[in-house]
C-alpha cells in the first residue's frame, strides 16, 4: 500500500493478507514461516471473521514515498478486539511495538481513544511489512 497524504486517510483492508492460526499458538516467528510458506491469503476487503476463538495474523505491506510523513498512525476501528499484536521490523527481525485490545489496560494505549490507534514510522522510499 503505497501511502499518501490525503485528509481523510486511506483503507489498508483491501491491501491486507491474513492466516488463521489453527493451533492458536503461533508467535511472529510461525507467522513468518507461514507467510513465505503461501499460507496468507487475500482479505479481499472482508476483515471480518464472526466471533473465532482462534487468532487470524494479518500482513500488511506498507510503502512510504519520499515526500511523505515519517510518523503515520494506524487505526483499527473495532473497540471490541480482545487482543492485537503489532509487529514491526527491526535491523534485528521483528519486534513486538504495541499490544492493545479490550483485554488491555485503557491507560496503556499509544494513543487513549476509543479505536486502537499507533504510530509507525516508516524509512523512506522501502516498503516495510507489518503483522498483526
Amino acid at each position: 500500500m503505497r501511502l499518501d497524504e490525503t485528509s481523510s486517510g486511506q483503507s489498508a483492508s483491501k491491501n491486507l493478507t491474513f492466516w488463521r492460526d489453527e493451533n492458536g499458538q503461533a508467535e511472529i516467528i510461525t507467522a513468518l514461516a507461514a507467510d513465505q510458506a503461501g499460507q496468507f491469503q487475500p482479505t479481499n476487503g472482508r476483515i471480518a471473521f464472526g466471533i473465532d476463538k482462534l487468532p487470524h495474523w494479518f500482513r500488511l505491506d506498507l510503502y512510504r514515498p519520499p515526500t511523505a510523513k515519517d510518523v503515520w498512525w494506524i487505526e483499527l476501528p473495532n473497540p471490541h478486539i480482545n487482543n492485537v499484536q503489532v509487529y514491526i521490523p527491526t535491523a534485528t527481525g521483528y519486534v513486538k511495538q504495541y499490544e492493545v485490545g479490550d483485554h488491555q489496560v485503557f491507560d496503556h494505549r499509544p494513543m487513549l481513544h476509543r479505536y486502537f490507534i499507533f504510530p509507525v514510522s516508516l524509512p523512506i522510499g522501502q516498503a516495510e511489512t507489518l503483522y498483526f
